[in-house]
């Protein structure tokens, strides 16, 4: 194999050992464009995003688009992951909330100090998991009142975003 070539494959893999990589659980449900969005800006961004289902098969958002998870809630590892983005939409942040396997991945990741965001309602599924306790937060107004020990913000963005990121700690919050 030629020097030129070995190097790039070289670099092409240190390329994709720094990716970082991301966790977007998909419960039925969901707002589309929160998720169909992230995942399409953190993909072109260069991170390795993995959709994750609450359930089997196709899941359908709170619009009717309907998506195939790559993985199960059940099947993924919290550790292998540098972030975890939690879609808003109802009743997508219900079942979310509802979720064991969710509120655990959660909990292992915020113990092990990794990113976690959340968009429009979805704090309140931070809030089940019991780490949202005075940290500045921000979400949609109809779960504001809903929203407690928190430093809410009525800011409708909470922090500005680039990649990397190191926002507020490490809890995000977006509307």
């Amino acid at each position: 194999m030629d020097t030129g070539r070995q190097s790039a494959e070289q670099r092409r893999k240190r390329l994709r050992q720094r990716m970082k990589k991301v966790l977007v659980p998909l419960a039925p449900g969901f707002e589309e464009i929160e998720t169909v969005t992230v995942v399409d800006i953190l993909r072109r961004a260069g991170a390795r995003v993995v959709l994750a289902g609450t359930e089997e098969g196709l899941i359908e958002g709170a619009r009717g688009v309907k998506i195939m998870a790559e993985s199960h809630v059940d099947q993924v590892d919290p550790h292998d992951f540098d972030l975890i983005v939690l879609p808003g939409g109802q009743p997508g942040t219900t079942h979310l909330q509802k979720n064991p396997r969710v509120l655990e991945i959660l909990k292992k990741m915020h113990q092990a100090n990794k990113q976690i965001a959340a968009i429009c309602a979805a704090p309140m599924v931070l809030q089940t998991a019991g780490i949202l306790k005075d940290c500045a937060i921000t979400s949609h107004p109809s779960v504001r009142k809903d929203l407690e020990e928190v430093k809410y913000s009525e800011s409708r963005v909470e922090m500005v975003i680039s990649l990397p990121v190191e926002v507020l700690g490490r809890l995000w919050s977006l509307l």
